[in-house]
C-alpha cells in the first residue's frame, strides 16, 4: 500500500506542477512592481480578475487531483478485502476437504467408528 501512495503522490505532485505551469504561463505581463505603481483601475480589476480565474481553476484541479486519489485508496481498500475474503474462503473449504478425507480414511468400515479426531491449529497461511 505505501509504495502505491507514493506513487500517488509522485503524480499528484506532476499534476500540481503542471497546473502552476499553465496558469504561470497564462497572461503574466504585470509584476508585482508593476502592480504597485500601476494606477489604472481597469487594468488593476482585469489583472484581479484574471488570478480569480486562474485561483479558481487551480483550486477545481487541486479537488479532483483529491478526489481521484480517495478513489485509488478506496479501490486498494476494496481489492485488499476482496482477497482476504478469498482467502478466508479457500481455507474453508480446504479444511473442510480435509475432514472429510481424514473421516474417509481413518474410519472402520464395519463398525463406521472415527479412529483419528481430526483438528487444526491456525497455520497462517498467506
Amino acid at each position: 500500500m505505501g509504495a502505491e501512495i507514493k506513487d500517488s503522490d509522485r503524480n499528484l505532485a506532476g499534476e500540481y506542477s503542471d497546473a502552476s505551469e499553465i496558469s504561470s504561463n497564462e497572461d503574466n505581463n504585470m509584476s508585482p512592481s508593476s502592480v504597485e505603481n500601476c494606477h489604472d483601475l481597469n487594468t488593476l480589476k482585469a489583472k484581479y480578475l484574471k488570478l480569480c480565474a486562474k485561483f479558481e481553476k487551480v483550486q477545481t484541479i487541486a479537488a479532483t487531483l483529491r478526489l481521484e486519489k480517495k478513489i485509488d485508496r478506496e479501490e486498494y481498500i476494496q481489492k485488499q478485502h476482496d482477497v482476504q475474503s478469498r482467502n478466508e474462503a479457500y481455507k474453508e473449504e480446504l479444511y473442510k476437504k480435509i475432514v472429510e478425507v481424514m473421516e474417509q480414511e481413518f474410519s472402520c468400515c464395519v463398525c463406521n467408528e472415527v479412529f483419528v479426531t481430526v483438528s487444526f491449529s491456525d497455520l497462517n497461511l498467506p
